[in-house]
């Protein structure tokens, strides 16, 4: 890692982690949204809402060191994602003089819309290319991304899963146990009348019992 930029990055860094001490405060909220944790939408949400704040957070880091390798190199050097983001938006970054300039390179709205654009696509395992890791911090960092990114899909994506299964598995076994009925009425040749009474019975205590065994519970 270039040293000359790593200090006053380290320092910056640290001042940004003592503010994410107050993150702390999330652990109450998870405490009590503990009890709405059966609630297959709530955590679809959480699910969710946690993935897209660490491509956020992975996006800032992202823009970060384009921004730091683009300062430490700004004579010699013009291969960072930052200066092919401009080349390609036909908004080059100038000197060093002009780096943190405000007309200089890109428009911050379009530089972190791309960081996040990548950053998402490297968590998902996509990766188009269109925005890719050129220097060795780059790339060390994009590692970094795709190990998290894969840790975050089986977590994520695997209890995504399991809830739009536990969703469904209602409805799948009431169909199921409607056709083991009708199966069983017309097996048995039970008269219209009985199949109707029969019909109606297992709606009608499936509705109140959202299919339940009592007895069994």
């Amino acid at each position: 890692v270039n040293s000359r930029w790593f200090v006053p990055f380290l320092q910056v860094s640290v001042v940004h982690l003592l503010k994410t001490v107050r993150l702390l405060r999330l652990l109450r909220l998870l405490q009590k949204m503990d009890r709405y944790s059966q609630h297959s939408t709530v955590v679809l949400t959480l699910l969710m809402s946690m993935f897209a704040l660490l491509a956020h957070w992975m996006a800032c880091i992202w823009y970060i060191i384009g921004k730091m390798e683009m300062e430490a190199n700004a004579y010699s050097w013009d291969i960072g994602w930052l200066h092919e983001l401009g080349k390609r938006l036909e908004a080059p970054y100038g000197g060093i003089a002009e780096v943190n300039t405000t007309g200089s390179g890109p428009p911050i709205r379009s530089v972190y819309i791309t960081s996040l654009y990548f950053t998402l696509s490297s968590l998902t395992s996509v990766g188009f290319g269109n925005v890719s890791a050129n220097t060795d911090v780059e790339k060390i960092f994009s590692v970094c991304i795709m190990l998290i990114g894969a840790l975050m899909h089986a977590l994520v994506f695997g209890n995504v899963t399991a809830i739009i299964q536990r969703m469904y598995s209602r409805w799948s076994q009431y169909h199921t146990r409607t056709k083991d009925l009708k199966d069983f009425i017309r097996v048995h040749h039970l008269p219209q009348s009985l199949k109707q009474r029969m019909l109606e019975y297992f709606q009608t205590t499936w509705s109140v019992n959202n299919g339940i065994d009592c007895n069994e519970v």
